[in-house]
């Protein structure tokens, strides 16, 4: 007799509702359940499922999963509207559970301003991680139909300085800092560039949708 198991660590199961969440997304873009989107989309979507996993997973009367969107934690001295913010309530008990996503198409042909906007969310995760009240776990994911990302830049000095290639992995107490004009542009609000308080291993998944190859990963900061 096969012995089903299941978790009642609260982070645990909100790991395993993204998790699973992704693949259930992806599986419902190939099969024609949703349509490839605007970003915007794609974070409606996820969300979606995200809270329909968490009820599945609610096992205790005195518990709550709330799914929230763009919700305001300011750190760092700047508003930062998080994507996705869980929030897990039970009795005394108040965690949250913030979660940035970026969908980077092909089409977009801006890889340097994509790796920026990642290195934004992932830093301003770390930080929440290390300083917000109640934060227990962030998630950052990342998703293309552009292969240039998941490989190291040959070329543009952006990439090189803010590296998301496959299997890098961002350095703790390292700081990060661009050197080109648009890129300073682009991150004002970060004038000493971008230092972590842990590494965090970038490592694609591969997933084929309508026989066109798609690559996502799933930081767990």
């Amino acid at each position: 007799m096969k012995t089903i198991s299941f978790t009642t660590n609260v982070s645990e199961r909100i790991e395993n509702a993204i998790r699973n969440s992704m693949k259930t997304y992806l599986s419902r873009l190939d099969n024609g359940f949703y349509e490839i989107g605007l970003e915007d989309t794609f974070k409606m979507h996820i969300g979606s499922i995200i809270s329909a996993e968490l009820e599945l997973s609610t096992i205790c009367p005195g518990e709550r999963f709330i799914v929230m969107f763009e919700k305001n934690m300011p750190i760092n001295n700047n508003n930062d509207y998080v994507d996705i913010v869980i929030k897990y309530q039970a009795s005394t008990t108040v965690e949250l559970y913030p979660i940035e996503l970026k969908f980077k198409k092909s089409t977009d042909l801006a890889p340097d301003l994509g790796n920026i906007q990642s290195y934004i969310d992932i830093y301003n995760l770390d930080a929440h991680k290390a300083n917000t009240p109640n934060v227990k776990d962030c998630y950052y994911i990342f998703m293309t139909d552009y292969e240039t990302y998941t490989k190291p830049a040959s070329r543009g000095t952006t990439r090189q300085e803010l590296p998301m290639n496959d299997g890098y992995k961002i350095q703790k107490n390292t700081p990060y800092t661009v050197s080109g004009k648009s890129a300073k542009d682009n991150t004002k609000k970060y004038p000493s560039g971008f230092t972590f308080h842990n590494d965090y291993c970038i490592e694609y998944e591969t997933s084929s949708i309508n026989g066109t190859p798609y690559w996502y990963y799933i930081l767990k900061i």
